[in-house]
């Protein structure tokens, strides 16, 4: 699974410059904490119908770095509507000084997204429900 989510992660990055990844409720790129990092997102479907779940790759600053100097993203999942998300985490520890302090970031990360998506997207089909389900 951590190896699934990281090939996403790796694949959403990769298309952060492509013109088919445009910025909409669905997917895009945005900066995070106050330009100290960059998510990628799209929405998840499950057999062509769409999920409450984004996911995300994301860099922070402070990402972990390979040998030769490369950013290794992480990657995850966020659901904006129940305020809950999981994260396979690529940060250097040494950068930080706790893993509070990592955790203040991840959650800073999730509310900028959530709370952004949320304004910049509020009449999208995402936050539209009927019963259990949104439409589309």
């Amino acid at each position: 699974m951590k190896r699934l989510l990281f090939s996403v992660a790796a694949l959403l990055l990769a298309a952060m410059s492509s013109p088919a990844l445009a910025n909409d409720w669905r997917g895009g790129v945005v900066t995070i904490l106050n330009g100290r990092g960059f998510l990628t997102y799209k929405l998840i479907e499950v057999n062509e119908k769409p999920t409450e779940r984004f996911a995300v790759g994301y860099v922070l600053e402070g990402s972990t770095t390979t040998s030769d100097g490369k950013t290794l993203p992480s990657a995850g999942w966020i659901d904006c509507k129940d305020g809950y998300y999981e994260f396979w985490n690529e940060v250097d520890p040494a950068n930080y000084t706790s893993s509070n302090e990592i955790m203040g970031e991840l959650n800073t990360m999730v509310r900028e997204f959530c709370g952004g998506h949320s304004i910049d997207y509020r009449d999208s089909p995402y936050y539209k429900e009927s019963g259990n389900a949104f439409y589309l």
